[in-house]
């Protein structure tokens, strides 16, 4: 799933929650169960392990992705739609954490973080790996009718 998409399920989750440590767990939680649905990244996610001009890219794609998070985050702390800033700061943190951890893995190739990253593509890879995965343009556009929708709720 896109950046976008994990934040926006984190701000839906984390504005109708009260407590800080719950919102950040649900926002992780939520970010494992989302991408368990096949989203059409597995591809790319192959060739950024591969040629250094796939990386350019994908590196591409997620810094306009990072950017559209932050902006629809910004948006929606403007029209304050939370019960606790914390809360909700914290479920979006949750829900987008687990994506940043395995960018510091690429990064650092830490064997801890090694782990990890293994366990989030046990979850990510879960029904695609099975099933196949979709079309990233098809999937891209499902996800910003369903970041869309979940705005709309929310404003």
């Amino acid at each position: 799933m896109t950046i976008t998409t994990h934040a926006v399920i984190g701000a839906a989750i984390g504005s109708s929650l009260g407590n800080p440590l719950v919102g950040f767990v649900a926002g992780a939680a939520s970010h494992f169960l989302v991408d368990m649905i096949p989203h059409g990244d597995s591809s790319h996610v192959a060739c950024f392990h591969q040629a250094h001009h796939s990386k350019k890219g994908w590196l591409s794609f997620l810094m306009l992705d990072a950017m559209l998070a932050m902006l629809v985050i910004i948006i929606l702390f403007n029209v304050e739609i939370y019960q606790s800033r914390l809360t909700f700061s914290l479920t979006i943190i949750g829900s987008i954490l687990p994506d940043a951890l395995v960018g510091l893995y690429e990064v650092s190739r830490n064997q801890l973080l090694g782990y990890y990253n293994r366990f989030h593509f046990f979850f990510h890879n879960f029904f695609s790996r099975r099933v196949g995965d979709m079309k990233f343009r098809y999937a891209l556009i499902l996800q910003a009718i369903f970041v869309l929708f979940l705005i709309k709720k929310l404003m």
